[in-house]
């Protein structure tokens, strides 16, 4: 019997353990603000996914996370190869304390040539090198669909 209760906690110690590790291998890790971002991005040699949104009332942006950011697929590419930083414009709408843009943008750290830009269009992303030079600036969707196109449009864009 204490056999069989071994066994039975062992198996759910290791069901829990694969689990926990997948989920953590699901996420992807966005950095708190630019400097941070290009500071790894020097170290890692990876290029910094910049992107602006309006979470809360852009469906484009709403789009780009339900059907890109959220796939497997994009995560394991992107925790891989890019250090992400989102700036996020939703809170301006969704504040009751009239949170401004400027507060949004200062918080990140966002170099005033980025956010300028960044205003326009949601979603809005810059693809920047490790040595803080701008490889793309557009459109964070570029007419992609799914996941799969849009890592291809992000390799093309590192290379």
């Amino acid at each position: 019997m204490k056999i069989i209760l071994k066994l039975i906690s062992l198996t759910i110690a290791l069901t829990i353990i694969y689990n926990c590790s997948s989920l953590a291998g699901n996420s992807l890790t966005w950095q708190a603000d630019y400097n941070t971002a290009l500071e790894s991005a020097k170290q890692s040699q990876k290029p910094i996914y910049l992107v602006f949104v309006n979470d809360h009332s852009c469906p484009r942006c709403k789009f780009l996370n339900d059907n890109i950011l959220s796939k497997k697929d994009f995560k394991s590419f992107a925790n891989d190869n890019l250090i992400l930083l989102k700036v996020d414009y939703g809170a301006y709408f969704k504040s009751d304390k009239k949170i401004t843009f400027q507060e949004i943008e200062t918080k990140a750290k966002v170099p005033k040539d980025f956010w300028m830009k960044g205003r326009t269009s949601w979603p809005y992303l810059f693809l920047i090198s490790p040595d803080n030079q701008i490889k793309y600036s557009g459109s964070a969707l570029a007419n992609v669909k799914e996941s799969k196109d849009y890592i291809t449009f992000l390799k093309d864009l590192m290379q």
